[in-house]
This record gives structure tokens, C-alpha cells and sequence, in this order.
């Protein structure tokens, strides 16, 4: 499985159930974006390498999984393992938790669960979190490589990867084109299969082929293009000579007219306070909200256990279909998290934006596009703080404006 794009899935690529030997499946060379939970999960599955991918904006860059306790795991005919999983050469961005994967033996059960090896790959400064399934507390880059070290007695063991690294991405769903700013140079490979021959562009890999999926890539900024050919059509929009798109006479009867610089949010420069919005603590949790000089700040006393016990929340958002920015800025006066989406107010509540962002005392400013294919008259956008740290959090300039 290589050389595709993977943009704003729930997850990107999820494969389950396998019982294969070692390097018999390949992704590799592939693009992952903004895709909500995990850009890849494995799920009882065995034989996965996953070979110089660029995985950015997911809450999980790569999970691997495996429910021993099910019986398809011990007889036939549901025969898997979670044997030989490779992570070699990725290019990790914006993950909340890069990897987080079982390790050798777990559960005590070496004969589904062993076989990790994992090198070369690059971890941004915004992936910075590593978790070992059965363990409570995430891991740094450096103790994450430690425990590996004792795992594998020194060997496939992070001691080529790198963390830290600023390195910034922009999609443009405009011009299909995925903007790459580096301030370093990728490792060289340290894994090659005869099988993965060239990188998401075609051009044949080198000896030594670099981290990630571009093989030109380069200090600075880059520009890939990531389609080339037909763009995604809208309802009733007709190809006719290959990229070239002929409009249906009857698409202007599609769409209400809109106004790319209106705020669809109600008040959401906080010039009114707490007015159109919800300020919501509920459970066991203890929380105050306030309002001064364009700020909504969030003072939290008692976590309540739950994500939504502690919310800012704005309800009735009408949205029409087509592309959306959502933007905001936000700080904490001490490291911790924060989740943003925005999803239908009312069951089943699906998202169509969702991000859990770390925060720190320095204030950022989040953009991130989504697209509705139909109306969404009863859409909702909030921030949840429960579950997520109790450090005084702020957020200002909250927008949603629909661009196309």
C-alpha cells in the first residue's frame, strides 16, 4: 500500500486481523493528514512495516493493538498474531502521541505479541509523546528510546531517530499541494526492502533513501504537489478531458450565497462576554469561567473524570454544505491539553473537525479546514478542558467562516 493520500479520515489507514510472517505488508511512501484518531492502526495483525510515511495531525501517529483476551487470537479459524511490527523512516508532525504500541511479551504472551523494531524516523517537536500500552504515563522521546534499548538488547531501537525538530505543514485543498517547512535535514534511511523501490513522487529511492515519503525534500520550505490530476468533484461537476471541469448550468441553484469574511460564530471575539455561548461544569468537577479584554478563561479547581464535564460550547450553527476554516488562538498557564471540534448537536454527534492540542503559556493560533457534503443545520463548536489537565487555560478569537 503506497504512494496515497490519506486526508481527514476518522482513521486513515486501519488494517486488523493477520497472521503473517515478517516484512509481508507495506505501507509505505504515503501521505497522512489531519486524520482524527489514528493515521494508522494495526489491530491483530502481524507483518506490518511502516516504511517513510508523512503522518501529521492525528491524535495517534501510529497505535498498534491486539485484544488477546479474544479467542480468534488462540484457534482457528480467526488464527492472528501481532508479530513483527517495523516502523522505519517516518516523518511524524503535530501528533499529540506519536507512537503507541505493546510491547514484547505483553500480557505474557511473547508468542502473539514481540517483534518491534523501530529507527530512523523523525519526530517534530509537536510529537512528542510515546506510550507503551500497559503503562499509565506517556514517555518522552529520550526515555521512550531507553525502554526500547532494554527491549530489543540495543538493537532497532530509535538510536537513528530524532525528536524536536521544528517542522511545520500547510494542505491546500485549492491546489492539492502540501507545504513542508524544515529546519533540519532527514536522516538517511536505515531500512530498505527490495519490494518499495520509489517515493511518493516516483523517483526512484536511493541507498540510504532519506526519512519520509519525499526524497527531495530540503531545509526550508518545500512545495509537494499531491494530485495532479482531477481534482475532487463537487455534486453535478462533470470531468471532460482529464482535468478539465465543465459546471453543471444548475450548481448555482446548489449553494446559498455566502460571505467568506463572516464569522459564523456568535460572538466570538468575547466582546459580550459569555453571551451565545455555554459555559458548561458539570459532575464531580469544580470550574469557573470568566471573560475580560477578549478572553475566555477557564480556571479549573476539580476535574470531573469526564471530557465534557468542563466546556465552552456554542449551539445552533447553521452550515451549509462546503469547506469551512475554523480558527482560534489559545494558551495555558502551564503545559496541559485541549480539545476543539466542531460536530452535530445531536446524536450521534459525529465530528466534523475534532483536534486534542497541547497547550503551553505562549499563545497559538490553530486553523484547520473541514468539509460538510450536506447541510448541518444543528452544528455545534466547542472546547473540552476535563481530562485534559487542570492548569488555567484561555482561549480568544474563535471563528468558523465557510471559504467555498
Amino acid at each position: 500500500i503506497e504512494r496515497n493520500v490519506f486526508i481527514r479520515n476518522q482513521n486513515g489507514f486501519d488494517l486488523e486481523i493477520g497472521n503473517m510472517g515478517e516484512a509481508t505488508s507495506f505501507l509505505a511512501n504515503n501521505v497522512f493528514i489531519d486524520n482524527e484518531r489514528q493515521a494508522v492502526l494495526s489491530r491483530e495483525s502481524g507483518g506490518l512495516v511502516v516504511l517513510h510515511n508523512f503522518i501529521a495531525g492525528s491524535e495517534y501517529g501510529y497505535q498498534q493493538g491486539a485484544d488477546i483476551k479474544r479467542e480468534h487470537g488462540r484457534q482457528p479459524p480467526w488464527w492472528w498474531n501481532a508479530l513483527h511490527h517495523w516502523c522505519f523512516g517516518n516523518l511524524f508532525v503535530n501528533c499529540p502521541t506519536a507512537i503507541r504500541m505493546q510491547p514484547p511479551g505483553y500480557l505474557d504472551r511473547p508468542d502473539l505479541i514481540a517483534g518491534r523494531r523501530l529507527d530512523g524516523n523523525v519526530y517534530a517537536r509537536t510529537a512528542r509523546l510515546f506510550r507503551l500500552e500497559g503503562e499509565e504515563t506517556p514517555l518522552d522521546f529520550a526515555t521512550w528510546r531507553e525502554r526500547w534499548r532494554q527491549l530489543n538488547d540495543g538493537r532497532d531501537c530509535e538510536e537513528n531517530s530524532t525528536a524536536g525538530a521544528d517542522f511545520t505543514y500547510r494542505y491546500d485543498d485549492e491546489t492539492l499541494t502540501l507545504t513542508l517547512t524544515y529546519n533540519g535535514t532527514p536522516p538517511a534511511g536505515v531500512f530498505s526492502h527490495e519490494r518499495i523501490t520509489r517515493d511518493f513522487h516516483g523517483n526512484p529511492l536511493p541507498e540510504g533513501a532519506l526519512a519520509g515519503p519525499f526524497q527531495t525534500l530540503r531545509p526550508g520550505e518545500n512545495v509537494f504537489p499531491l494530485w495532479t490530476g482531477i481534482r475532487p468533484l463537487a455534486l453535478y461537476e462533470l470531468p471532460h478531458g482529464g482535468s478539465t471541469l465543465v459546471p453543471s448550468p444548475d450548481d448555482a441553484l446548489l449553494d446559498h450565497p455566502f460571505d467568506p469574511a463572516v464569522n459564523l460564530v456568535l460572538n466570538g471575539d468575547f466582546a459580550a462576554g459569555l453571551e451565545s455561548w455555554d459555559a458548561v461544569v458539570t459532575g464531580d468537577a469544580k470550574a469557573e469561567f470568566t471573560v475580560a479584554d477578549g478572553v475566555c478563561a477557564v480556571a479549573t479547581e476539580a476535574d470531573g473524570g469526564k471530557e465534557w464535564d468542563i466546556m465552552l460550547r456554542q449551539n445552533q450553527l447553521v452550515l451549509e454544505r462546503g469547506t469551512y476554516v475554523v480558527t482560534f488562538e489559545a494558551r495555558a498557564d502551564a503545559e496541559r491539553r485541549m480539545l476543539a471540534a466542531v460536530i452535530q448537536d445531536a446524536l450521534p454527534q459525529p465530528s466534523y473537525f475534532r483536534r486534542v492540542l497541547d497547550l503551553s503559556p505562549t499563545w497559538q493560533r490553530h486553523e484547520y479546514r473541514f468539509t460538510l457534503p450536506r447541510r448541518q443545520p444543528n452544528a455545534r463548536i466547542h472546547f473540552r478542558f476535563a481530562t485534559h489537565g487542570t492548569a488555567d487555560a484561555q482561549v480568544r478569537d474563535v471563528s468558523i467562516r465557510r471559504i467555498r
